[in-house]
């Protein structure tokens, strides 16, 4: 035998005890992973996660243009994807068209998640300004005074989510008040009318 041989037979010696760890190891992993499968494949036998809700109840899907039922009809320029009574009020999420300038304010109560759909829109943050086009994401916490201004020919669309939820019963409100705000002072009663929904206005919304 060469020296060469005998050093390749004794490196694969060497490399022999691993090599059946490693196999012991798969065949470990493999078993579990096929039991697990197993007990998976028959949903009464999933085992719910501790004060998590596994009701299917909360499936939603919604096409194109479709949007979930509010108090008064908010669409489509608040078309309500999902609520805050169906995520248990951890989010909403909404998909808004903005129809003109939003001024500065604040929301002491949500984080706000924009990412934007269609159009442009000049968002001020914190006393800077960014041009937001499709494709877009902006993270927007709560306590930092914003506001949005469109700025394209073609009606701004964005997909807006809310945490906590409950933003669509602002929308709500607003829509359903609209006309007896303009009557009770406008710009000054929308002030009021956002307060009771934790959120101020810097500028009186025109």
């Amino acid at each position: 035998m060469s020296t060469s041989s005998a050093q390749k037979t004794t490196a694969e010696d060497r490399e022999s005890p691993l090599r059946e760890a490693v196999v012991d190891a798969l065949k470990v992993i493999w078993t579990a992973s096929v039991t697990d499968t197993a007990r998976h494949a028959d949903p009464t036998t999933l085992l719910p996660i501790s004060g998590e809700d596994m009701s299917t109840d909360r499936f939603i899907y919604l096409s194109q243009g479709e949007s979930r039922p509010t108090r008064v009809p908010v669409a489509p320029e608040f078309a309500l994807k999902a609520g805050s009574e169906d995520t248990g009020g951890g989010y909403s999420v909404l998909e808004v068209t903005v129809g003109g300038d939003l001024p500065l304010h604040i929301h002491h109560n949500d984080d706000e998640v924009l990412y934007m759909l269609e159009g442009e829109i000049e968002a001020t943050f914190d006393g800077r300004v960014y041009t937001v086009k499709p494709g877009d994401f902006m993270l927007l916490p709560r306590g930092i005074p914003h506001a949005v201004r469109p700025t394209s020919d073609v009606a701004p669309r964005l997909l807006q989510v809310s945490s906590p939820g409950g933003f669509e019963h602002f929308a709500e409100d607003l829509v359903e008040s609209f006309r007896s705000l303009q009557d009770a002072g406008g710009p000054q009663a929308v002030s009021e009318l956002a307060g009771k929904h934790g959120i101020t206005f810097l500028h009186t919304p025109s």
